[in-house]
């Protein structure tokens, strides 16, 4: 007992609060201390890019890949999907990376168990598939891109079962192969390698391949054993050549695995694994993976009556640390106090960074400076326990219940108000709908690590409420597909913090759309949880108020914000009169879609003019296939690029800080040449051309004129 009080006296000063100026404002720091794990999901890669850190995982693949954006490895925003399911990309999404070669970015990621390639033009995405499966004879999984010195691109990857390719054959579980890749053609230059062979009675699962140079040798790194082992460690063999051979070291050096001597689970991690390489804002060379915490039973497996120990792994998450050659020219990784093992807690971050985390709190929400704190742990808290850090809540309810006057709750978790695994542990709420019960204070609401996720589909708010440290996700599946995913705020003061973010939804480009007031759905909508939102359900009458209150957005990537009550998705003129509405630098509201676009064929090209589109801050040009033409900051763009006589589709989209995109709206078609809209080059089109160039007209050229009669010519013969 007398360790268990001393780490709550720990947690409570973690929450330590310093006053700023007059009562009405106070600064709140809820943690002093950098703590591992700093973002959500799995199979982690960073690419640095432009001053900005982008992270892909493996985190929702169902749908596709979320990425998200720091600056300093430790705080994440979610921006969106970068790659979503289609075509190849059609389901059980794996371990993404991405590098940059050019003006491309090339995504490297695993779908049902093989991998592909995918381009954009923004490491935002979106990503489009262009491969295809690139070995559809064997199952390949977790490629790697390497640029080497020399300009030359190799591509690294993992085959699972017996396999002879190349003169090289494997044997069993699961193998590291690599190869020179061609980005023009998709194609191996001359057939992978085979490089690390799995062995028998040692090494279980080589997985997760990355190459690192230094010093003129290749690091081949990669994992060993299966994720959910509290073994699952980072391994690595080195090479003067980039396809081989590789040599192990001899005394099977670790880069990182979970630490033996920590006897405590919360003050370990476990699985350490599927890494990557970038570098920190300091310059220090950066390891980045996954781990999780399962070192102890899970109590929610204990009252579900379930196997204990390692049947139950808690969720992934990444973690970030120091990776560096000793004097003796080694390369070591992890603590820099304790190498080969993960920095679970430390004074400042391996980057060298303070990680203390504050928030503002204003005359509304001061109270919660002293106020108590619980925690909450949907998949192995119990609502019996106390909601202490190390014995936490399941459910938000039980949160709620402990704090009737207000206070902070943190989510250890993520927080799944619907999924398969909620209802497979009898946690399911009604069909993502969730009320937050009405207590007499201000509430709290923050991810205990950056970017913890709160999936949902409705959610009512009912006290003033303060949301930090979270992404908001909408999840919607199955009769949920349809239709936006709203957070209604009653007419109550809510602030969401620079600490949340947003992703869309994955069956669509929406995101979530905050309401003040209330929010009425269609009559017809009877079925849960439509039915809580019904003409039936709340009435005309609630839908107006006068009373005051303010919408405070500083971060999240919405759809919609609107200060008074909604009907039918439309915002009620004058619903709300006296709404406070701000929105911070770090908010961005989704772009509507353009309405209209019209093509007009020229000699040099087609010009395509469109409507503006609310909230838009620039315009993407494709074609059908999705292949980037160019961008335009204006409503007005044209396609000089294109051979006469060759006919083209075009989409635009209107955009947002990048990954916040519009639906897309399909232009139509044209012939490149086509001056009277016939779509096809004729003997007309040469003689307007002619006369438009001896008139003088802008836009019409002798090179435009020599080319639309040489592409008549080539036609006609």
């Amino acid at each position: 007992m007398k360790k268990r009080t001393v780490l709550l006296l720990c947690a409570a000063l973690f929450c330590a609060v310093f006053a700023v100026g007059a009562s009405a404002q106070t600064t709140l720091t809820y943690t002093e201390a950098f703590t591992n794990p700093v973002a959500n999901g799995a199979d982690p890669f960073v690419l640095y890019d432009g001053g900005t850190y982008y992270l892909y995982a493996t985190n929702d693949g169902n749908y596709g890949y979320i990425v998200y954006t720091s600056d300093d490895l430790v705080n994440w925003k979610a921006r969106g999907y970068a790659l979503k399911k289609n075509g190849a990309a059609a389901g059980g999404l794996w371990a993404p990376e991405v590098f940059k070669y050019g003006d491309t970015y090339y995504m490297v990621y695993t779908a049902q168990e093989h991998i592909g390639i995918a381009t954009a033009d923004s490491p935002l995405g979106p990503f489009i598939d262009r491969s295809g499966r690139l070995l559809e004879e064997i199952k390949t999984i977790d490629g790697h891109f390497f640029l080497d010195d020399d300009g030359k691109v190799y591509l690294y990857f993992v085959s699972t079962g017996d396999w002879s390719y190349n003169g090289f054959t494997a044997k069993h579980q699961n193998n590291i192969w690599g190869g020179e890749f061609d980005l023009a053609t998709f194609q191996f230059v001359s057939g992978p390698n085979l490089l690390v062979e799995w062995e028998e009675g040692e090494w279980l699962v080589n997985e997760g391949p990355e190459m690192l140079k230094h010093n003129g040798t290749y690091y081949l790194t990669f994992s060993v054993q299966g994720y959910g082992s509290t073994t699952y460690s980072v391994h690595y063999a080195t090479s003067g050549d980039p396809i081989g051979t590789f040599v192990k070291p001899a005394d099977n050096t670790v880069l990182v695995t979970a630490d033996p001597g920590r006897t405590d689970p919360d003050a370990n991690l476990y699985g350490t694994g599927h890494h990557c390489f970038t570098t920190a804002p300091n310059g220090d060379l950066m390891i980045v993976y996954h781990a999780h915490r399962s070192g102890r039973s899970s109590e929610i497996l204990v009252a579900a009556g379930r196997s204990l120990g390692l049947s139950f792994v808690e969720e992934r998450r990444v973690c970030i640390d120091r990776a560096w050659f000793d004097e003796d020219g080694v390369l070591r990784a992890g603590d820099v106090n304790n190498p080969g093992h993960p920095t679970v807690t430390a004074d400042v971050a391996p980057t060298g960074a303070s990680a203390a985390k504050t928030v503002t709190l204003d005359g509304n929400f001061a109270a919660l400076a002293t106020l108590p704190t619980v925690y909450v742990s949907m998949y192995d808290g119990l609502d019996t326990n106390d909601g202490s850090k190390l014995s936490p809540f399941r459910t938000l309810d039980a949160a709620y219940a402990a704090l009737p006057k207000g206070g902070t709750i943190v989510l250890r978790q993520k927080y799944d108000m619907q999924s398969a695994q909620s209802k497979k542990y009898g946690l399911a709420t009604d069909n993502a709908y969730y009320v937050s019960p009405k207590v007499d204070g201000p509430i709290l609401i923050r991810g205990e690590f950056s970017a913890v996720p709160v999936l949902f589909k409705f959610w009512t708010i009912q006290s003033d409420t303060y949301l930090d440290n979270i992404v908001l996700q909408p999840r919607l599946t199955g009769s949920l597909a349809g239709g936006n995913a709203f957070i209604e705020c009653g007419q109550n003061n809510i602030v969401i913090g620079e600490g949340v973010s947003c992703t869309a939804r994955p069956n669509s480009a929406q995101f979530p759309t905050l309401v003040g007031g209330c929010w009425q759905y269609g009559a017809e909508s009877t079925t849960s949880p439509y039915k809580y939102y019904t003409a039936s359900a709340r009435p005309d009458s609630m839908l107006t108020t006068d009373k005051a209150y303010s919408l405070t957005v500083l971060g999240g990537t919405w759809d919609a914000v609107v200060p008074g009550s909604m009907k039918h998705t439309t915002p009620l003129d004058a619903s709300a009169p006296n709404a406070k509405l701000t929105l911070g630098e770090g908010a961005a509201i989704r772009p509507g879609k353009v309405s209209s676009a019209k093509i007009t064929p020229t000699a040099d090209g087609a010009v395509i003019t469109y409507s503006a589109a609310e909230n838009a801050q620039t315009y993407r040009i494709c074609d059908g296939e999705d292949n980037l033409i160019g961008y335009s900051d204006t409503t007005s763009f044209t396609d000089t690029g294109r051979t006469p006589g060759t006919s083209v589709t075009y989409t635009v989209t209107a955009y947002r800080d990048g990954a916040c995109m519009g639906d897309k709206l399909t232009a139509g078609k044209a012939v490149i040449g086509d001056l009277d809209g016939d779509r096809r080059l004729t003997l007309r089109d040469a003689l307007t051309l002619l006369a438009d160039v001896r008139d003088g007209k802008q836009g019409a050229t002798v090179d435009g004129a020599c080319a639309v009669l040489t592409a008549l010519a080539c036609t006609e013969n």
